[in-house]
């Protein structure tokens, strides 16, 4: 984060080049209910990816298992975009290695086994909603719309990065994006989220998981760079900022006249909590995420931290559902690290028991961390002694047991 910070180290410049909302008008009643049922929500799991099982000889059977034994009413994150996603085994992405494809379908990472997944896992529990996730801070070097197919070479997604030059920063672009890397990886740039195409592209990751048949899409750093450029100025009032909410704002009214106009569907739509931080109409999303930081994880959930939270949040939104989940991702001590590294199994299973009771209390959803969370390259514990992701049922951790017991009794 800091460097991304210092990414926006000058009074920048507002910057936007439009994009459309979709005319389409979900009504009140249909809102309202969909927003009902999601606000009854008991027992969320977290589980990203729900495909990638082949890796450690889990069926998809297992895996749909494990949400029934659990009685989940939400599934968070259950396939997250990140890099372009194959079809299937016949896919070719000009660009990337020849054996990309191959590579990805042994990983459970192509939209054929998703959408198998997704039907499975609907039949055992029809009622579910289930969240697939997109990343709003990464745009790949080269890049596909995941619903057209269309093609984006490097030279055309180098339009579509962020230029600090363009918002009044002292920095060349190629310098702000080599920053970036930090937070987005390689072989990829921050999006300027106030460029249509790049919208357009956002959009179709949306467009294609819908289509698959999910209920529910989270945004990752939605909001990201309209927070990084109020810190960065201590301006919250700076007209850069509400063009970035604004142009946020629009991909979650997008989606929502997606899902309604084609398929009749109220597709929720959830975020971070940190718009609230920002002096600008709220976004029309139907929940928002918060994590635990990697402190509270070692030393106690701070309950004054998470009030505060909860107030932001109802002041800006009202009463809209918030989940709590261990977050990853960045460099440092991320809160999944500190969880899986930090605590040894016993205590992992009395931070559990403690959260829930804790964040129950406060009317947040805890979401059970049963699969998914990265370590990064220095983690010592890995699942099944070679898995850098976190799995709740892996010898190494052994929380499943404890997740299962805590969720049912919520039922």
């Amino acid at each position: 984060m800091a460097l991304m910070i210092a990414f926006f180290s000058a009074p920048v410049a507002a910057l936007a080049e439009g994009g459309t909302v979709s005319d389409t008008k979900i009504p009140k009643g249909v809102r309202d209910g969909a927003r009902k049922k999601l606000g009854a929500v008991k027992v969320a799991t977290l589980y990203e990816r729900v495909t990638d099982g082949i890796l450690i000889g889990r069926s998809m059977e297992d895996v749909a298992k494990i949400f029934s034994e659990t009685n989940t009413d939400l599934i968070f994150r259950g396939f997250f975009r990140w890099q372009p996603v194959p079809e299937s085994q016949d896919s070719k992405l000009p660009g990337y290695p020849e054996n990309y494809t191959k590579s990805k379908m042994r990983i459970g990472y192509s939209y054929g086994q998703y959408k198998e997944a997704i039907s499975l896992i609907k039949k055992a529990r029809p009622d579910v909603v289930f969240v697939g996730a997109i990343a709003a801070q990464r745009l790949n070097e080269i890049e596909y719309d995941d619903v057209t197919l269309e093609a984006f070479a490097q030279t055309q997604t180098w339009q579509m990065a962020l230029d600090p030059a363009k918002l009044g920063i002292g920095i060349s672009k190629e310098e702000g994006q080599r920053k970036a890397a930090a937070i987005v990886g390689t072989k990829a740039y921050f999006p300027d989220i106030t460029n249509k195409k790049y919208q357009e592209l956002l959009l179709s990751r949306a467009k294609k998981q819908i289509d698959l048949g999910v209920d529910a899409i989270w945004i990752d750093m939605l909001f990201g760079g309209a927070n990084l450029i109020q810190k960065a100025t201590k301006n919250p009032d700076h007209p850069a900022i509400k063009e970035f909410c604004d142009s946020a704002s629009k991909i979650v009214d997008e989606i929502h006249a997606y899902g309604y106009s084609k398929y009749r569907k109220y597709i929720y739509v959830g975020t971070w909590w940190n718009f609230a931080q920002l002096p600008f109409p709220a976004p029309d999303v139907d929940f928002v995420t918060a994590t635990p930081s990697a402190e509270e994880i070692q030393g106690g959930l701070d309950g004054q931290r998470w009030d505060d939270i909860k107030g932001k949040i109802k002041e800006k939104t009202g009463d809209l559902p918030v989940l709590a989940f261990i977050d990853w991702g960045g460099p440092g001590n991320t809160p999944i690290l500190a969880f899986s590294q930090t605590l040894n199994p016993a205590q992992q299973r009395e931070f559990l028991v403690n959260a829930d009771d804790f964040f129950t209390k406060k009317g947040i959803v805890f979401v059970f961390p049963v699969h998914g969370g990265t370590f990064g390259e220095n983690a010592k514990r890995l699942s099944y002694d070679r898995y850098p992701v976190y799995d709740s049922l892996a010898p190494e951790f052994n929380t499943y047991e404890t997740i299962r017991k805590l969720a049912q009794k919520k039922k």
